[in-house]
């Protein structure tokens, strides 16, 4: 028996800012410089959002700590899940009561006790519920999430599980002009997706898709080229400029092994959600399996849109699919992130 994706939420918070808004910041501090406004200008993003008024404007003028930006990030996550699970009981008529499994996906941010127990205190949710709490896992996050829900729905018959990823990423900008740090500045950003996964298959549905399976690889030899570490001011995001070669030369295997276990080839796939890392690494992707402009324009939207969320943004493009309401019935869709490790996720889902 399959799971079903029966319904997707996704939210960002009310400040938005264009690229140049927060480069102009970002030159303010540090000065004019070619290298940071080629970062800026070939990102592939248009706009972003954060839960500050001016995320670059706060930790460009003084320095701040680890506490301040935990402190925001508890309140202000909180109140944007509490947006997100609302908006999703109302768009797909189920009450909290409803739900059988809570998992909370996030790295930006920890307290205990966690969101995980507030938000079910503040739905009312039954005494009995199971709570997870993925943390630290990073921009992949989403997938141990998926195959948990599909797992816990799988073994128990009309169960729902709901699954919230939250990452408020521009609490973590930095007072630091590295090129790695201002790779960063002109990535991350802020949001929340819900999702509910309900057990058996949804047939009458095709707007539902159904988990079929999902996959896994860690190349352990890189586990230094991608790291989120903790400072005396934030988490510092460390991102090699070798990743996207590290992801093109492993990508097309990765796919093939998990296709290959259910017994599909590449041109099966109608579909091609990939976690939009950063323009680069949509197109190193795109090259290295061969898919073309059509087939990667919902991770492009997305980043163009909303920047990198870390783990929820896989399912801000996923949604972006089932809003073209174009799936039909046999359809499938790979979904793919990548994170620390470095670690690639998959998940293959049909119609």
């Amino acid at each position: 028996m399959k799971s079903t994706i029966k319904g997707i939420t996704t939210i960002v918070p009310k400040y938005k800012f264009s690229q140049e808004d927060i480069f102009n910041s970002l030159t303010k501090t540090f000065g004019e410089n070619e290298k940071f406004k080629s970062i800026f200008l070939n990102s592939g993003i248009s706009t972003r959002y954060s839960v500050l008024d001016s995320p670059a404007n706060y930790f460009y003028k003084e320095r701040r700590s680890t506490k301040d930006r935990n402190d925001i990030y508890f309140k202000e996550a909180y109140e944007l899940c509490s947006q997100a699970m609302n908006k999703c009981f109302e768009e797909n008529n189920i009450s909290p009561q409803e739900i059988d499994d809570l998992i909370i996906v996030s790295c930006t941010g920890v307290n205990i006790p966690g969101l995980d127990i507030l938000l079910a205190k503040k739905f009312e949710m039954r005494a009995d519920l199971q709570r997870t709490s993925i943390l630290f896992m990073g921009c992949y996050a989403a997938f141990p999430a998926l195959r948990k829900a599909n797992e816990f729905t799988h073994f128990k018959p009309n169960s729902k599980s709901m699954i919230v990823c939250v990452e408020l990423c521009t609490l973590h900008f930095q007072y630091n002009p590295s090129i790695e740090s201002v790779v960063s500045t002109s990535l991350f950003a802020d949001g929340c997706s819900v999702a509910i996964i309900e057990s058996g298959d949804n047939k009458n549905n095709a707007l539902s898709p159904s988990i079929i399976d999902t996959h896994v690889h860690t190349q352990y030899d890189t586990t230094e080229h991608m790291a989120f570490t903790l400072t005396d001011e934030g988490f510092e995001m460390n991102l090699s400029a070798y990743v996207p070669t590290i992801l093109k030369t492993n990508s097309e295997k990765f796919v093939n092994e998990l296709l290959s276990k259910n017994n599909l080839k590449k041109e099966d796939i109608k579909y091609w959600l990939i976690h939009p890392g950063g323009l680069k690494i949509i197109n190193y992707l795109q090259k290295a399996l061969d898919l073309d402009e059509e087939q990667v324009k919902y991770s492009k939207k997305v980043l163009n849109d909303y920047g990198n969320m870390s783990s929820a943004t896989i399912m801000f493009v996923l949604n972006e699919l089932l809003k073209d309401n174009v799936a039909t019935s046999g359809d499938k869709a790979v979904m793919m992130a990548f994170g620390p490790g470095l670690t690639m996720e998959s998940a293959l889902i049909g119609w």
